[in-house]
């Protein structure tokens, strides 16, 4: 149970440096506050529509990365965090 209150505290405190630095894409939705992946599928579905109404082809690519976090170069995470300015006790 203390493991997962630390790893909120760490989740609040990353989102909050990633949004205040503009760090994170209008695509990365998932996982911001009040942007869910509905949001993606949103988009794509207008992008449907628009391309049908123009007479355009469609391409999508979907990519499922649960687990991404388990098979992560690790040291490379922690060098592009530090490129991030992202220091101290956020990498430990």
């Amino acid at each position: 149970m203390l493991a997962k209150i630390q790893e909120r505290m760490i989740l609040a405190r990353l989102n909050w440096y990633l949004e205040n630095q503009n760090l994170l894409t209008e695509e990365q939705a998932g996982f911001q506050q009040n942007r869910s992946t509905m949001y993606q599928l949103t988009k794509l579905t207008q992008g449907i529509k628009r391309a049908l109404n123009q007479q355009e082809s469609v391409l999508a690519f979907f990519v499922d990365f649960s687990g991404a976090y388990d098979s992560i170069w690790r040291a490379k995470l922690i060098e592009k965090l530090k490129n991030m300015n992202i220091e101290g006790n956020m990498l430990v």
